[in-house]
């Protein structure tokens, strides 16, 4: 379960998180943390679901990370993490943009790419699943 690391211009995490969903067509995105906060320092780890958990977080402070992009992650240990963290004045958020949301771009490209490639004989077409997620929003 290796991480990877991004250092990017300070942005917004917000923006960020804006970013990624014009990038891949979501509605939305669940979060925890600052999305006030900046994100120059951005870790994208594979899953945060539970045997690798502490080690997640250590691997959050040794690079002292801002904002975490998870495929998925269970609420209660490295979300909360980020949300306390981001109660602490650290500017640490979770941006969640759903596991098969992360993996539509891989998709396409297998599909329009490397079967073509692979299996010339065979016809494959792309299809965008779209958003795994409903946004219900109360205002």
């Amino acid at each position: 379960q290796r991480a990877r690391f991004f250092v990017i211009p300070p942005t917004p995490t917000r923006q960020v998180a804006k970013h990624i969903m014009d990038r891949l067509g979501l509605q939305g995105m669940k979060t925890m943390g600052d999305l006030d906060g900046m994100s120059p320092r951005i870790m994208i780890p594979s899953h945060i679901i539970g045997p690798f958990d502490n080690q997640m977080l250590s691997e959050i402070e040794e690079n002292d990370v801002d904002t975490i992009l998870a495929m998925e992650i269970t609420d209660f240990t490295v979300a909360i993490y980020a949300r306390d963290s981001a109660q602490l004045g650290r500017g640490t958020c979770v941006l969640n943009a759903g596991h098969f949301n992360i993996e539509e771009p891989g998709m396409k490209w297998f599909a329009e790419v490397l079967m073509p490639e692979l299996v010339p004989d065979v016809k494959t077409t792309f299809v965008k699943a779209g958003d795994s997620y409903t946004m219900i929003l109360n205002n």
